[in-house]
């Protein structure tokens, strides 16, 4: 196939969460920017359901226009949550409870028509005399000032960026550590402007999202996950295990609808790479791609929002790449700190 060139202020690689954030962001900085992903659309863990901390919740409102109406838009729940603690239950605050699928649908709905959409793998990635040139599998060539790697654990700039500075890019990893088992359940006995319980029975952490009408969805944070446990019987059995005094009558009544799906256990990196031999790179990674935590933090999006401030507060003040590639990256060594220091922890009081 004959390739194609294309001139852009910034390439973002990786149309999830991650990508249409910093895609956004760079836009509406005034950038013209060219956001490539592999296949736009559904994601595996779409389903999931992702906490966002109020401060990120601020954040995303305010700097996206009317991204809290397309959420709705999108079947977001609204409504309190129910908490459910050891000396019984409480509620929360309102804010939406998002699934990732909410989430990504929102960002793709809001983002700057400005944003060129371009589905397709990365193959390599070159310095040239105007920045850097991003090369697809299929021969189409995009060039940019810089280029940002937001394609989290696919990491997609990191064999290129490993040729660039002379050897592999290093990847610190932590233990494997916390995954998720999901399904829709129906017969959950919530009062109606109630829609999520979160909390936690014996290691469990417990998180139900109300669909619709009649359906939830329920993720429980498991550390090991038997195959066997991925059978809509055996999932029934492990809900009336969950069925603890506090919330006995929650479950009374309910029932598994969907088959149970499993993501993790998922495994805490960090990239790490030679910043003398990257010095003048026109090239950042941030997200998941920068850094992955264990899940049951619940940290994946706050650290985007963070990274995507960050980003946005070096352009505005004219930072060098490098210098906004060493911010993030202080920002991540810092989160990568907490969290291995609160994985040793929890291994103690799990032991």
């Amino acid at each position: 196939m004959a390739s194609r060139d294309c001139c852009a202020g910034a390439i973002v690689i990786g149309g999830s969460t991650a990508g249409l954030i910093v895609a956004g962001v760079l836009a509406r900085s005034g950038f013209s920017v060219v956001l490539i992903d592999k296949a736009f659309g559904a994601k595996p863990q779409w389903e999931h359901v992702h906490l966002l901390n109020s401060q990120s919740w601020e954040d995303l409102c305010d700097s996206i226009p009317g991204f809290e109406e397309e959420l709705k838009a999108q079947g977001a729940a609204c409504g309190s949550q129910v908490l459910l603690k050891p000396d019984g239950l409480c509620t929360e605050d309102t804010r939406p409870r998002p699934s990732r699928r909410c989430i990504d649908l929102a960002l793709l709905r809001t983002l700057p028509d400005s944003v060129k959409q371009v589905s397709g793998r990365v193959s390599s990635l070159n310095l040239d005399p105007t920045g850097v040139q991003v090369t697809l599998y299929d021969e189409r060539r995009y060039s940019a000032a810089f280029v940002l790697d937001a394609s989290g654990r696919s990491r997609m700039s990191l064999n290129a960026v490993g040729q660039i500075q002379g050897c592999p890019v290093d990847l610190h990893q932590g233990p494997a550590s916390g995954g998720y088992v999901s399904t829709v359940i129906k017969g959950v006995n919530l009062p109606q402007n109630q829609i999520a319980l979160r909390g936690s029975y014996q290691g469990t952490g417990i998180l139900l999202l109300k669909e619709d009408e009649n359906c939830w969805r329920l993720t429980l944070q498991i550390d090991t996950v038997p195959t066997e446990m991925l059978a809509t019987d055996s999932f029934q059995e492990l809900l009336s295990e969950l069925a603890s005094p506090e919330i006995s009558e929650l479950f009374a009544g309910a029932s598994v609808v969907g088959a149970p799906f499993l993501f993790g256990p998922v495994r805490a990196e960090r990239v790490h790479w030679n910043e003398k031999k990257l010095e003048g790179v026109p090239w950042i990674i941030l997200g998941d791609a920068l850094l992955t935590t264990p899940p049951w933090l619940g940290w994946g999006v706050d650290q985007i929002v963070t990274h995507s401030k960050l980003l946005n507060q070096g352009l505005l003040n004219h930072a060098s790449i490098d210098d906004i590639r060493s911010s993030i990256d202080r920002s991540a060594r810092d989160t990568w700190l907490q969290a291995t220091m609160k994985e040793t922890l929890r291994s103690f009081t799990t032991a």
